[in-house]
């Protein structure tokens, strides 16, 4: 396993290449529509082209030039968030969220950002709330996409 990980923004320039990244990183995610109605909508007129923006990163893990692992960071002046975070099955429990997480940290200028992700999935994130000390504060249904919204603070 050679795992590289990369920022997408650092290959706007390289066009050709910049497209496959984008394609490869939405079809690693798309399963995950049946939860976020709007997936589909808000990934192609927001978070691809906010990278160009500053507003939105890219973090990828790739093995070999495949992308197995993606972290999507929201950059706003009232909202620094991790809206997606994803490591194919296969890669579990090589540290590669770690290393996204940690990434995204620098990008976003805060260990504390919100994160959101559907209710039933608490237990598989609940490892990750615990290793950054991150608590619930609040959360919130959402009707419209079906999941719950947790804002995770660090204790530090």
């Amino acid at each position: 396993m050679n795992i590289n990980f990369l920022k997408l923004s650092d290959f706007r320039g390289q066009r050709i290449l910049f497209s496959r990244l984008v394609f490869e990183t939405y079809k690693l995610i798309d399963f995950i529509g049946k939860d976020y109605e709007h997936l589909c909508e808000w990934y192609w007129s927001k978070a691809v082209p906010w990278i160009f923006s500053g507003k939105m990163e890219f973090f990828l893990a790739l093995d070999c030039e495949k992308v197995i692992g993606v972290l999507i960071a929201k950059k706003e002046e009232k909202e620094r968030k991790i809206c997606t975070l994803f490591i194919d099955p296969k890669y579990s429990n090589n540290g590669i969220a770690t290393h996204l997480i940690n990434e995204s940290f620098e990008f976003l200028g805060t260990r504390k950002p919100i994160i959101t992700f559907s209710e039933y999935k608490l237990e598989q994130f609940t490892p990750i709330l615990q290793k950054y000390g991150w608590q619930i504060d609040e959360k919130r249904y959402k009707s419209f996409t079906k999941h719950y919204e947790f804002i995770c603070n660090t204790k530090h």
